[in-house]
């Protein structure tokens, strides 16, 4: 009887070598993942300042003109931040310039500012 050699599979030494850039692949989708997390958790941050700041400056252009006054205040986030808000009031002539900045602190300190003109 004669045999014939032939390769069947794959040997331990290619079996090493797949695994290992496997394993690096996967740690390189790791490290994605883990910015994707942050840039999403911060922007959720950005957009729910943004929409504090906005809702506090439609609240005050509904304010009487001669009742509008500098001032600040503290509101809640979704994921329990505490956002500050403070406004200061500028009048020149017959408008008023409205300057609104909210900040937070997640381990660092943010700040967003809008700016809105009404007048009389």
């Amino acid at each position: 009887m004669k045999r014939f050699k032939t390769s069947r599979g794959f040997t331990l030494l290619e079996m090493l070598i797949a695994l290992t850039i496997l394993s690096v692949a996967l740690l390189g989708l790791g490290q994605m993942m883990l910015l994707s997390i942050r840039g999403t958790s911060f922007g959720n941050k950005v957009t729910e300042a943004t929409t504090f700041a906005q809702d506090k400056m439609e609240e005050l252009r509904t304010v009487d003109w001669n009742g509008l006054e500098d001032g600040n205040d503290t509101i809640s986030g979704s994921q329990g931040i505490q956002y500050q808000r403070a406004w200061t009031v500028v009048p020149t002539g017959i408008m008023k310039t409205i300057n609104l900045a909210v900040s937070w602190n997640d381990g660092n300190d943010h700040l967003i500012r809008i700016t809105s003109v009404i007048t009389n």
